[in-house]
């Protein structure tokens, strides 16, 4: 046969290998023999062939794998190249003897025995096609069970670290699929997309609350789910999409998470995919979670947590991450607290979401933190909240370049044990709007706190009325409020805590009188000091006032400054409300007031 160069297969054909376990090949496989000598650019496209000695030079012929196989056709060859798997031209594959021997006709997709006993191994990239995965338009339940076999068959192959799901479309699995190992990089690639299905009734299928479970339970396939170890260095990389979709056959609702971990160090869930839709819960970190990591462009539509964090308690350094691009429009009817994003039990946690909308009438939680060290909530856009953090039990939070709309409150402390509760920080975040009753709230105040921080954010665009805190009661103050530098707006209340500058500010005043009002623009007292000279030729003469202390009283103050000339000047006050005048008497000096300035 003449090798025209317009007759040759490229390399890139995606898959035929073996069809079941026990099976050597499927039916209708083309394959190309290569023996010692040959490369793949040697193969051509095949005639219809189904005999011929494949690897005595004649390297045009082109064979059924498991005809050849069986019939001891392949006895010469040292590599054999597949263009599908059972149909389609999908899950071609080249394979490789590997010196082995044991019972004929026996392995799977990744290695097997030929007719000889021969053995042979996969020498491609492990795909979900060539394990004779298979898309469909729509679900085809036989097919969805078999996908979810042959792609649990792939993962749990310890031979495999690295693997690829790669079929272009719709890939359908009915029940969970259970890798029970580590150290496996799962490589999703953009344009497939995974939809589960929690069971079939009318069919034995594992079922237990996912599509992907990678928790090293014990024995799942006979039921027994005991975790016996910590999975460890898994990289599930999202560039495609997953989704879990509910069925009048399932046995439980909202029971089926995309992807989740329980017990488990150094994972992670990354790319530039996501969630499409879950009947549970997006992507789950359910437990002991140590220095985990989950970073994807967007989860929707999911009826609980679109995700969750929670950590090992008994770990005290275990830290985790989460950040998603988009969070659209979770449906919340799964029964569970409305709360965008679960965190727990670990020393830092930090959380950024790009974008989060939502429903003002769900009005869910943004990021609720249990019993945590550190929990950091930052950047991103938010609307129809809650609250952004809910600081349940949780030593330190901080919400910071936060841009929001329609938020009951940013930082809600909670929880039931005194001391626990340390600080909460609200840095350089900015109101776009809509109401915003309480900047901080608290469902308990059993206990002092260090500090409450609420500094650098521009609240003006928020309407209504303004809070700084729902509940102030002295049980539960902080033992230093740092409230400064925030742009109040039109319906600021300041309760007494008053929001300072951080710079100073120039007081115009000249001769011998000038007055300020200490509630400053919008009542919020933002200096506690006023100091200046009085000055006379070329002496100047300083003075101090503590703005905080005259706040406090109605008697006035006098303060005495002698001259150079030995003359005995003063300055005294006299208060209206909050507004102070200062009086210079200058004992005939001539002196009068030069600069003021007020700061804290």
């Amino acid at each position: 046969m003449e090798q025209d160069s317009k007759r040759k297969v490229s390399r890139r054909v995606l898959l035929t290998s073996l069809g079941v376990a026990g099976a050597a090949v499927a039916s209708g496989g083309w394959v190309h023999a290569f023996n010692g000598n040959d490369t793949a650019s040697d193969a051509i496209e095949p005639e219809s062939h189904s005999g011929g000695n494949a690897c005595h030079g004649q390297y045009d012929t082109w064979l059924d794998l498991q005809t050849a196989s069986a019939s001891g056709q392949l006895q010469h060859c040292v590599k054999v190249w597949t263009v599908q798997h059972t149909q389609g031209g999908i899950g071609g594959a080249v394979y490789v003897k590997d010196g082995t021997t044991g019972q004929a006709n026996t392995g799977n997709e990744i290695a097997f025995y030929d007719g000889d006993g021969n053995g042979w191994r996969l020498d491609d990239i492990p795909t979900d096609a060539r394990m004779g995965v298979l898309p469909t338009e729509t679900l085809n339940e036989s097919v969805a069970i078999e996908n979810r076999r042959k792609i649990e068959m792939l993962l749990r192959d310890p031979s495999v670290a690295y693997c690829e799901f790669g079929i272009q479309g719709d890939v359908y699995v009915i029940g969970s699929i259970h890798p029970l190992r580590s150290n496996l990089y799962i490589n999703h690639i953009k344009g497939c997309t995974i939809k589960g299905y929690l069971n079939d009734t009318a069919r034995s299928t594992i079922s237990v609350g996912h599509i992907f479970g990678f928790p090293l339970y014990q024995d799942p396939d006979n039921g027994n789910f005991t975790i016996i170890g910590y999975c460890e260095n898994v990289n599930y990389q999202l560039d495609g999409e997953i989704a879990t979709y509910y069925r009048a056959e399932h046995v439980a609702a909202h029971n089926n998470n995309c992807i989740g971990f329980k017990k488990s160090k150094c994972c992670r869930v990354v790319g530039s995919g996501g969630v499409g839709e879950s009947d549970h819960k997006g992507i789950v970190f359910d437990g002991e979670a140590i220095d985990c990591h989950i970073d994807v462009a967007y989860i929707k539509e999911t009826s609980n947590e679109p995700f969750q964090m929670k950590g090992d308690p008994s770990m005290p350094d275990c830290t985790n991450t989460v950040k998603v691009g988009s969070i659209e429009n979770p449906k919340f009817d799964g029964g569970n607290p409305k709360v965008v994003g679960f965190v727990s039990y670990s020393k830092l946690v930090t959380v950024q979401i790009g974008k989060y909308t939502g429903n003002k009438q769900l009005n869910p939680i943004l990021v609720g933190a249990f019993g945590c060290g550190t929990v950091i909530v930052e950047k991103g856009y938010v609307e129809n909240v809650s609250q952004l953090l809910r600081q349940y039990e949780t030593g330190h939070g901080l919400v910071r370049d936060v841009t929001f709309k329609n938020a009951d409150t940013m930082i809600r402390r909670a929880g039931q044990v005194a001391g626990v509760h340390k600080t909460s920080r609200i840095q350089r975040c900015k109101a776009d709007g809509g109401a915003l009753p309480t900047i901080y709230s608290a469902d308990y105040n059993g206990s002092l706190f260090d500090v409450l921080d609420i500094s650098d954010n521009d609240f003006s665009e928020a309407t209504g009325t303004v809070h700084i805190w729902n509940n102030p009661l002295s049980s539960g103050n902080p033992k230093v409020w740092d409230i400064k530098d925030n742009i109040v707006p039109s319906g600021w209340v300041n309760q007494a805590i008053f929001n300072k500058c951080s710079d100073y500010k120039a007081i115009a005043a000249s001769g011998t009188s000038f007055s300020y009002d200490i509630e400053g623009d919008n009542g919020d007292r933002p200096y506690t000091q006023l100091g200046g000279r009085v000055v006379h030729g070329t002496y100047a003469y300083p003075f101090e006032f503590d703005l905080l202390l005259l706040s406090r009283t109605s008697y006035s103050f006098h303060k005495s400054i002698l001259h150079d000339s030995s003359v005995q000047m003063k300055i005294t006050t006299a208060k209206v409300g909050q507004n102070v005048t200062f009086t210079l008497h200058s004992g005939g000096t001539g002196a009068t007031f030069g600069e003021i300035i007020v700061s804290n």
